[in-house]
Protein backbone atom coordinates (compact mmCIF):
# COMPACT_ATOMS: atom_id res chain seq x y z
CA UNK A 1 0.00 0.00 0.00
CA UNK A 2 1.43 3.34 -0.95
CA UNK A 3 0.42 6.33 1.09
CA UNK A 4 1.89 9.46 2.58
CA UNK A 5 1.79 11.06 6.02
CA UNK A 6 0.90 14.64 6.79
CA UNK A 7 0.36 15.55 3.21
CA UNK A 8 -2.36 17.44 1.52
CA UNK A 9 -3.97 14.54 -0.28
CA UNK A 10 -1.82 11.57 -1.02
CA UNK A 11 -2.50 8.55 -3.12
CA UNK A 12 -2.52 5.01 -1.79
CA UNK A 13 -1.33 1.78 -3.29
CA UNK A 14 -1.93 -1.65 -1.83
CA UNK A 15 0.24 -4.75 -2.10
CA UNK A 16 0.49 -7.88 -0.03
CA UNK A 17 0.07 -11.61 -0.18
CA UNK A 18 -2.91 -13.91 -0.27
CA UNK A 19 -2.59 -16.71 2.22
CA UNK A 20 -5.19 -18.98 0.68
CA UNK A 21 -4.83 -21.34 -2.26
CA UNK A 22 -6.87 -19.48 -4.86
CA UNK A 23 -6.17 -19.72 -8.55
CA UNK A 24 -3.90 -17.03 -9.92
CA UNK A 25 -3.95 -13.55 -8.53
CA UNK A 26 -6.58 -11.98 -6.29
CA UNK A 27 -10.02 -11.73 -7.84
CA UNK A 28 -11.42 -8.29 -8.09
CA UNK A 29 -13.78 -9.07 -5.77
CA UNK A 30 -20.24 20.60 -5.17
CA UNK A 31 -17.83 23.35 -4.84
CA UNK A 32 -18.39 25.81 -2.04
CA UNK A 33 -20.67 28.71 -2.95
CA UNK A 34 -19.95 30.74 0.15
CA UNK A 35 -18.79 34.27 -0.55
CA UNK A 36 -16.01 35.89 1.43
CA UNK A 37 -17.29 37.75 4.43
CA UNK A 38 -15.98 41.29 4.54
CA UNK A 39 -14.57 42.28 7.86
CA UNK A 40 -16.41 45.23 9.31
CA UNK A 41 -16.46 45.84 13.05
CA UNK A 42 -14.14 43.06 14.24
CA UNK A 43 -10.63 43.84 15.37
CA UNK A 44 -7.96 42.91 12.86
CA UNK A 45 -4.53 41.49 13.57
CA UNK A 46 -2.02 44.15 14.38
CA UNK A 47 0.58 44.77 11.75
CA UNK A 48 3.54 42.59 12.42
CA UNK A 49 1.41 39.76 13.84
CA UNK A 50 1.37 38.60 10.27
CA UNK A 51 -0.32 35.62 8.68
CA UNK A 52 2.10 32.74 8.86
CA UNK A 53 3.44 32.70 5.31
CA UNK A 54 0.34 31.02 4.11
CA UNK A 55 -0.24 27.78 2.35
CA UNK A 56 3.16 27.41 0.80
CA UNK A 57 4.58 26.26 4.13
CA UNK A 58 1.49 24.80 5.77
CA UNK A 59 2.79 21.29 5.37
CA UNK A 60 6.49 20.74 5.61
CA UNK A 61 6.30 17.59 3.52
CA UNK A 62 3.81 18.75 0.91
CA UNK A 63 6.49 19.96 -1.45
CA UNK A 64 7.51 16.37 -2.07
CA UNK A 65 4.11 15.09 -2.99
CA UNK A 66 1.44 16.07 -5.46
CA UNK A 67 2.67 18.12 -8.42
CA UNK A 68 0.46 21.06 -9.25
CA UNK A 69 -1.56 20.85 -6.04
CA UNK A 70 -3.61 23.92 -5.20
CA UNK A 71 -1.25 25.07 -2.49
CA UNK A 72 1.19 26.21 -5.11
CA UNK A 73 -1.45 27.80 -7.29
CA UNK A 74 -3.18 29.92 -4.68
CA UNK A 75 -2.60 33.63 -5.00
CA UNK A 76 -3.22 36.60 -2.80
CA UNK A 77 -6.88 37.62 -2.55
CA UNK A 78 -7.91 39.83 -5.42
CA UNK A 79 -8.90 43.40 -4.59
CA UNK A 80 -12.55 42.38 -4.94
CA UNK A 81 -12.11 39.89 -2.12
CA UNK A 82 -10.50 42.34 0.25
CA UNK A 83 -12.49 44.48 2.65
CA UNK A 84 -13.96 47.64 1.09
CA UNK A 85 -12.07 50.82 1.71
CA UNK A 86 -12.78 52.28 5.12
CA UNK A 87 -13.84 48.99 6.65
CA UNK A 88 -10.41 47.82 7.76
CA UNK A 89 -8.78 49.05 10.89
CA UNK A 90 -5.42 50.83 10.77
CA UNK A 91 -2.37 48.66 10.56
CA UNK A 92 -4.09 45.59 9.05
CA UNK A 93 -1.94 43.59 6.65
CA UNK A 94 -3.79 41.13 4.37
CA UNK A 95 -2.54 37.56 4.56
CA UNK A 96 0.37 36.99 2.24
CA UNK A 97 0.92 33.72 0.42
CA UNK A 98 4.08 32.82 -1.39
CA UNK A 99 3.19 30.49 -4.26
CA UNK A 100 5.09 27.24 -4.16
CA UNK A 101 4.85 24.28 -6.49
CA UNK A 102 3.97 21.05 -4.70
CA UNK A 103 5.09 17.66 -5.77
CA UNK A 104 4.03 15.15 -4.45
CA UNK A 105 -1.98 -0.01 -6.07
CA UNK A 106 -3.83 -3.25 -5.28
CA UNK A 107 -2.32 -6.09 -6.90
CA UNK A 108 -3.13 -9.60 -5.93
CA UNK A 109 -1.82 -9.16 -2.44
CA UNK A 110 -1.52 -6.26 -0.07
CA UNK A 111 0.72 -3.21 -0.44
CA UNK A 112 -0.43 0.34 -0.91
CA UNK A 113 1.53 2.96 -2.71
CA UNK A 114 1.05 6.72 -2.69
CA UNK A 115 2.30 7.87 -5.97
CA UNK A 116 4.50 10.93 -6.07
CA UNK A 117 2.91 11.73 -9.43
CA UNK A 118 -0.80 12.40 -9.68
CA UNK A 119 -1.03 12.53 -13.46
CA UNK A 120 -0.37 9.64 -15.82
CA UNK A 121 3.34 9.42 -16.38
CA UNK A 122 3.28 5.94 -17.90
CA UNK A 123 1.52 6.89 -21.13
CA UNK A 124 3.90 6.64 -24.04
CA UNK A 125 6.68 4.97 -22.03
CA UNK A 126 8.00 2.11 -24.09
CA UNK A 127 9.44 -1.01 -22.58
CA UNK A 128 12.84 -0.28 -24.08
CA UNK A 129 13.21 2.70 -21.76
CA UNK A 130 13.70 0.23 -18.93
CA UNK A 131 17.15 -1.24 -18.69
CA UNK A 132 17.29 -5.01 -18.31
CA UNK A 133 19.30 -6.62 -15.58
CA UNK A 134 22.56 -8.10 -16.74
CA UNK A 135 21.11 -11.55 -16.15
CA UNK A 136 18.61 -10.91 -18.94
CA UNK A 137 14.93 -10.04 -18.85
CA UNK A 138 13.96 -13.69 -19.26
CA UNK A 139 15.49 -14.43 -15.86
CA UNK A 140 13.43 -11.88 -13.97
CA UNK A 141 9.86 -10.58 -13.76
CA UNK A 142 10.70 -6.89 -13.62
CA UNK A 143 8.28 -6.08 -16.44
CA UNK A 144 5.48 -7.71 -14.45
CA UNK A 145 6.10 -5.87 -11.19
CA UNK A 146 6.61 -2.51 -12.90
CA UNK A 147 3.46 -2.43 -15.02
CA UNK A 148 1.88 0.18 -12.77
CA UNK A 149 5.10 2.14 -12.29
CA UNK A 150 8.38 2.10 -10.41
CA UNK A 151 9.52 3.19 -6.96
CA UNK A 152 12.53 2.28 -4.83
CA UNK A 153 14.77 3.54 -2.03
CA UNK A 154 17.25 6.16 -3.19
CA UNK A 155 20.93 5.69 -2.44
CA UNK A 156 20.87 8.73 -0.15
CA UNK A 157 18.46 6.98 2.21
CA UNK A 158 20.70 4.01 2.91
CA UNK A 159 21.45 2.37 5.22
CA UNK A 160 17.74 1.95 5.80
CA UNK A 161 16.63 2.18 9.42
CA UNK A 162 14.48 -0.84 10.21
CA UNK A 163 12.25 -1.23 13.26
CA UNK A 164 10.93 -4.71 14.08
CA UNK A 165 8.51 -5.13 16.99
CA UNK A 166 10.21 -7.67 19.25
CA UNK A 167 7.28 -8.44 21.55
CA UNK A 168 3.56 -8.54 20.84
CA UNK A 169 0.38 -9.62 22.59
CA UNK A 170 -1.17 -10.62 19.26
CA UNK A 171 -2.58 -14.13 19.44
CA UNK A 172 -0.29 -16.62 17.74
CA UNK A 173 2.81 -14.44 17.97
CA UNK A 174 6.07 -16.18 18.82
CA UNK A 175 9.40 -14.53 19.60
CA UNK A 176 11.06 -16.31 16.67
CA UNK A 177 8.88 -14.37 14.23
CA UNK A 178 10.94 -11.22 14.80
CA UNK A 179 14.13 -13.10 13.97
CA UNK A 180 12.55 -14.58 10.87
CA UNK A 181 11.55 -11.11 9.71
CA UNK A 182 15.02 -9.71 10.33
CA UNK A 183 16.50 -12.58 8.36
CA UNK A 184 14.15 -11.81 5.48
CA UNK A 185 15.64 -8.32 5.19
CA UNK A 186 19.15 -9.72 5.27
CA UNK A 187 18.33 -12.39 2.68
CA UNK A 188 17.14 -9.81 0.16
CA UNK A 189 20.27 -7.69 0.69
CA UNK A 190 22.64 -10.64 0.35
CA UNK A 191 20.77 -12.06 -2.63
CA UNK A 192 21.03 -8.85 -4.65
CA UNK A 193 24.40 -7.27 -3.83
CA UNK A 194 24.20 -5.06 -6.94
CA UNK A 195 21.22 -3.30 -5.34
CA UNK A 196 23.63 -2.14 -2.57
CA UNK A 197 20.98 -2.38 0.13
CA UNK A 198 22.09 -1.97 3.73
CA UNK A 199 20.21 -1.71 7.01
CA UNK A 200 20.48 -0.52 10.58
CA UNK A 201 18.03 -2.24 12.92
CA UNK A 202 16.76 0.26 15.50
CA UNK A 203 14.46 0.20 18.55
CA UNK A 204 12.40 3.36 17.97
CA UNK A 205 9.68 3.04 15.30
CA UNK A 206 9.31 6.81 14.93
CA UNK A 207 12.91 7.01 13.69
CA UNK A 208 12.56 4.19 11.21
CA UNK A 209 12.36 4.09 7.43
CA UNK A 210 10.56 0.75 7.59
CA UNK A 211 8.47 -0.19 10.65
CA UNK A 212 7.30 -3.79 11.12
CA UNK A 213 4.54 -4.81 13.52
CA UNK A 214 2.26 -7.79 14.22
CA UNK A 215 -1.51 -8.21 14.41
CA UNK A 216 -3.95 -11.04 15.03
CA UNK A 217 -6.87 -9.11 13.52
CA UNK A 218 -7.82 -9.97 9.98
CA UNK A 219 -9.66 -6.65 9.86
CA UNK A 220 -6.22 -5.01 9.63
CA UNK A 221 -5.80 -6.66 6.25
CA UNK A 222 -7.44 -5.48 3.05
CA UNK A 223 -8.95 -8.92 2.59
CA UNK A 224 -9.62 -11.89 4.85
CA UNK A 225 -7.40 -13.90 2.51
CA UNK A 226 -4.23 -11.96 3.23
CA UNK A 227 -1.33 -12.78 5.53
CA UNK A 228 0.40 -9.42 5.47
CA UNK A 229 0.09 -5.84 4.33
CA UNK A 230 2.77 -3.35 3.35
CA UNK A 231 2.22 0.39 3.19
CA UNK A 232 4.76 2.24 1.07
CA UNK A 233 4.96 6.03 1.17
CA UNK A 234 6.76 7.40 -1.90
CA UNK A 235 8.20 10.80 -2.71
CA UNK A 236 9.65 12.11 -6.00
CA UNK A 237 13.12 10.81 -5.13
CA UNK A 238 11.85 7.34 -4.25
CA UNK A 239 10.32 5.65 -1.23
CA UNK A 240 9.92 7.88 1.82
CA UNK A 241 8.72 5.28 4.30
CA UNK A 242 7.22 1.81 4.50
CA UNK A 243 5.17 -0.01 7.14
CA UNK A 244 4.76 -3.78 7.26
CA UNK A 245 2.05 -5.47 9.29
CA UNK A 246 2.11 -9.27 9.53
CA UNK A 247 -0.90 -11.37 10.53
CA UNK A 248 -0.20 -13.87 13.32
CA UNK A 249 -3.55 -15.64 13.01
CA UNK A 250 -3.19 -18.86 11.02
CA UNK A 251 -4.92 -19.19 7.65
CA UNK A 252 -7.77 -21.55 7.03
CA UNK A 253 -6.88 -25.24 7.41
CA UNK A 254 -3.94 -24.47 9.73
CA UNK A 255 -4.04 -24.46 13.53
CA UNK A 256 -0.85 -22.41 13.87
CA UNK A 257 1.69 -20.62 11.75
CA UNK A 258 4.84 -22.61 11.04
CA UNK A 259 8.28 -21.04 10.82
CA UNK A 260 8.45 -21.90 7.11
CA UNK A 261 5.11 -20.26 6.39
CA UNK A 262 6.09 -17.13 8.32
CA UNK A 263 9.37 -17.01 6.43
CA UNK A 264 7.56 -16.94 3.09
CA UNK A 265 5.15 -14.23 4.30
CA UNK A 266 7.98 -12.04 5.59
CA UNK A 267 10.16 -12.47 2.50
CA UNK A 268 7.19 -11.47 0.35
CA UNK A 269 6.29 -8.36 2.35
CA UNK A 270 9.90 -7.22 2.60
CA UNK A 271 10.09 -7.51 -1.19
CA UNK A 272 7.22 -5.04 -1.43
CA UNK A 273 8.79 -2.71 1.13
CA UNK A 274 12.01 -2.63 -0.93
CA UNK A 275 10.10 -1.53 -4.03
CA UNK A 276 8.71 -4.61 -5.79
CA UNK A 277 5.22 -3.19 -6.25
CA UNK A 278 3.75 -6.08 -8.22
CA UNK A 279 3.87 -9.84 -8.41
CA UNK A 280 5.49 -12.65 -10.31
CA UNK A 281 3.33 -15.00 -12.38
CA UNK A 282 5.47 -17.99 -11.43
CA UNK A 283 4.29 -19.96 -8.40
CA UNK A 284 7.82 -20.81 -7.31
CA UNK A 285 8.87 -17.17 -6.87
CA UNK A 286 8.58 -15.55 -3.45
CA UNK A 287 6.78 -12.61 -5.06
CA UNK A 288 4.01 -14.78 -6.50
CA UNK A 289 0.71 -13.22 -5.42
CA UNK A 290 -0.62 -16.21 -3.49
CA UNK A 291 1.07 -17.88 -0.54
CA UNK A 292 -0.17 -21.40 -0.01
CA UNK A 293 -0.62 -22.48 3.62
CA UNK A 294 2.00 -25.20 3.52
CA UNK A 295 4.82 -26.00 5.92
CA UNK A 296 7.56 -26.10 3.30
CA UNK A 297 11.02 -24.57 3.26
CA UNK A 298 11.31 -21.56 0.97
CA UNK A 299 13.99 -19.25 -0.36
CA UNK A 300 14.44 -16.43 -2.84
CA UNK A 301 14.62 -17.73 -6.39
CA UNK A 302 17.11 -16.51 -8.98
CA UNK A 303 14.23 -14.64 -10.60
CA UNK A 304 13.44 -12.91 -7.28
CA UNK A 305 17.06 -11.86 -6.91
CA UNK A 306 17.41 -10.70 -10.51
CA UNK A 307 14.21 -8.68 -10.35
CA UNK A 308 15.32 -6.67 -7.33
CA UNK A 309 18.70 -6.16 -9.00
CA UNK A 310 16.95 -4.94 -12.16
CA UNK A 311 14.85 -2.48 -10.15
CA UNK A 312 17.89 -0.89 -8.52
CA UNK A 313 19.80 -0.88 -11.82
CA UNK A 314 17.30 1.50 -13.45
CA UNK A 315 18.57 5.02 -14.14
CA UNK A 316 17.06 7.65 -11.88
CA UNK A 317 15.51 9.29 -14.95
CA UNK A 318 13.58 6.12 -15.77
CA UNK A 319 12.35 5.76 -12.18
CA UNK A 320 11.19 9.40 -12.20
CA UNK A 321 9.34 8.97 -15.50
CA UNK A 322 7.62 5.75 -14.43
CA UNK A 323 6.30 6.73 -11.01
CA UNK A 324 3.25 4.77 -9.92
CA UNK A 325 -0.28 5.95 -10.69
CA UNK A 326 -2.16 4.31 -7.78
CA UNK A 327 -5.66 5.06 -9.08
CA UNK A 328 -5.01 3.22 -12.32
CA UNK A 329 -3.12 0.45 -10.57
CA UNK A 330 -5.96 -0.23 -8.14
CA UNK A 331 -8.53 -0.06 -10.94
CA UNK A 332 -6.51 -2.52 -13.00
CA UNK A 333 -6.18 -4.97 -10.12
CA UNK A 334 -9.76 -4.69 -8.89
CA UNK A 335 -10.50 -3.03 -5.57
CA UNK A 336 -11.88 -5.32 -2.84
CA UNK A 337 -15.22 -4.34 -1.35
CA UNK A 338 -13.90 -3.92 2.18
CA UNK A 339 -14.23 -0.53 3.94
CA UNK A 340 -10.44 -0.16 4.18
CA UNK A 341 -9.95 -0.76 0.48
CA UNK A 342 -12.75 1.65 -0.44
CA UNK A 343 -11.16 4.23 1.85
CA UNK A 344 -7.83 3.83 0.06
CA UNK A 345 -9.45 4.20 -3.33
CA UNK A 346 -11.22 7.37 -2.19
CA UNK A 347 -7.91 8.73 -0.94
CA UNK A 348 -6.39 8.08 -4.36
CA UNK A 349 -9.28 9.92 -5.99
CA UNK A 350 -8.73 12.80 -3.58
CA UNK A 351 -5.13 13.05 -4.77
CA UNK A 352 -6.35 13.20 -8.35
CA UNK A 353 -8.80 15.94 -7.41
CA UNK A 354 -6.03 17.89 -5.70
CA UNK A 355 -3.87 17.65 -8.81
CA UNK A 356 -6.64 19.35 -10.80
CA UNK A 357 -7.27 22.01 -8.14
CA UNK A 358 -10.63 20.55 -7.10
CA UNK A 359 -10.28 21.14 -3.37
CA UNK A 360 -13.92 20.60 -2.48
CA UNK A 361 -14.04 17.27 -4.34
CA UNK A 362 -10.83 16.19 -2.64
CA UNK A 363 -12.32 17.18 0.71
CA UNK A 364 -15.49 15.18 0.05
CA UNK A 365 -13.49 12.08 -0.90
CA UNK A 366 -11.24 12.34 2.15
CA UNK A 367 -14.15 12.85 4.54
CA UNK A 368 -15.80 9.70 3.21
CA UNK A 369 -12.51 7.80 3.37
CA UNK A 370 -12.00 8.87 6.99
CA UNK A 371 -15.50 7.62 7.88
CA UNK A 372 -14.71 4.25 6.31
CA UNK A 373 -11.32 3.88 7.99
CA UNK A 374 -10.96 6.33 10.92
CA UNK A 375 -7.88 4.52 12.22
CA UNK A 376 -5.88 5.18 9.06
CA UNK A 377 -3.40 7.82 10.24
CA UNK A 378 -2.40 8.86 6.74
CA UNK A 379 -5.96 9.51 5.61
CA UNK A 380 -6.56 11.40 8.85
CA UNK A 381 -3.44 13.47 8.28
CA UNK A 382 -4.43 14.21 4.68
CA UNK A 383 -7.89 15.29 5.81
CA UNK A 384 -6.43 17.50 8.51
CA UNK A 385 -4.11 19.09 5.96
CA UNK A 386 -6.87 19.91 3.52
CA UNK A 387 -9.05 21.34 6.32
CA UNK A 388 -6.09 23.54 7.27
CA UNK A 389 -5.50 24.68 3.72
CA UNK A 390 -9.14 25.51 3.11
CA UNK A 391 -9.17 27.28 6.47
CA UNK A 392 -6.26 29.41 5.34
CA UNK A 393 -8.05 30.24 2.09
CA UNK A 394 -11.13 31.28 4.08
CA UNK A 395 -8.99 33.39 6.39
CA UNK A 396 -7.27 35.08 3.45
CA UNK A 397 -10.65 36.11 2.06
CA UNK A 398 -11.92 37.21 5.49
CA UNK A 399 -14.49 34.44 5.76
CA UNK A 400 -13.65 34.03 9.42
CA UNK A 401 -16.59 31.79 10.43
CA UNK A 402 -15.63 29.23 7.80
CA UNK A 403 -11.94 29.55 8.66
CA UNK A 404 -12.71 28.95 12.34
CA UNK A 405 -14.81 25.88 11.57
CA UNK A 406 -12.16 24.36 9.30
CA UNK A 407 -9.23 25.02 11.64
CA UNK A 408 -11.13 23.43 14.53
CA UNK A 409 -11.56 20.31 12.41
CA UNK A 410 -7.96 20.32 11.24
CA UNK A 411 -6.10 20.69 14.51
CA UNK A 412 -7.23 17.47 16.28
CA UNK A 413 -6.29 15.46 13.19
CA UNK A 414 -2.90 17.11 12.78
CA UNK A 415 -2.12 16.76 16.49
CA UNK A 416 -2.07 13.00 15.93
CA UNK A 417 0.61 13.29 13.25
CA UNK A 418 4.40 13.56 13.51
CA UNK A 419 4.86 16.96 11.84
CA UNK A 420 4.73 19.41 14.73
CA UNK A 421 6.23 22.18 12.62
CA UNK A 422 3.24 22.02 10.27
CA UNK A 423 0.88 21.88 13.24
CA UNK A 424 2.53 24.98 14.71
CA UNK A 425 1.89 26.92 11.52
CA UNK A 426 -1.76 25.87 11.44
CA UNK A 427 -2.17 26.90 15.07
CA UNK A 428 -0.55 30.25 14.28
CA UNK A 429 -2.90 30.87 11.36
CA UNK A 430 -5.89 29.95 13.50
CA UNK A 431 -4.71 32.33 16.20
CA UNK A 432 -4.70 35.16 13.63
CA UNK A 433 -8.34 34.39 12.85
CA UNK A 434 -9.24 34.38 16.54
CA UNK A 435 -7.47 37.70 17.07
CA UNK A 436 -9.26 39.18 14.06
CA UNK A 437 -12.68 38.29 15.43
CA UNK A 438 -12.06 38.68 19.19
CA UNK A 439 -15.11 36.46 19.62
CA UNK A 440 -13.61 33.76 21.83
CA UNK A 441 -10.90 34.88 24.29
CA UNK A 442 -10.88 31.49 25.95
CA UNK A 443 -10.09 29.75 22.67
CA UNK A 444 -7.35 32.32 22.02
CA UNK A 445 -5.65 31.43 25.30
CA UNK A 446 -5.94 27.72 24.55
CA UNK A 447 -4.31 28.09 21.13
CA UNK A 448 -1.61 30.37 22.55
CA UNK A 449 -0.80 27.69 25.10
CA UNK A 450 -0.55 25.04 22.39
CA UNK A 451 1.74 27.25 20.34
CA UNK A 452 3.98 27.80 23.35
CA UNK A 453 4.09 24.03 23.87
CA UNK A 454 5.28 23.26 20.35
CA UNK A 455 7.74 26.14 19.98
Amino acid sequence: MYQRQCALCLSLFLLGCLNQPVEGARQPSKPSTKKPISKTSKAAPAKGDGWSSGLSDIMDQIETQIPGAPIGSLKKPSPSNQPPAGQTEPGYSPPDITPSDTQGEPTSDTTFNTSSEADDKTTGIKSDTIEDDTTGASNNYFAEVSRSGITRWSATRRPLKIYIQKASDANGYRAEFASILEQAFNDWAKASPAARLSYAFISNPSDSDIACTWTDSKSDMMSSLEGGITLVIPEPQGIKRADIKILTSPPQDLTSISSNYMRRITLHEVGHALGLSGHSSKTEDIMFGTIYPKDEACHLTERDKSTLTALYAQPDSVVASRSIDPVKAMAKAGVPSTPKARALNLSNLAAKAMASNQLELALSNLEEAHKLDPANAVIGGNLGAIYANLGSVAGMTFNFPRATSLFKKAIPLLEKGPDKKALLQVLSNYLQVLRATRANPGEEKLIEAKIAKFR
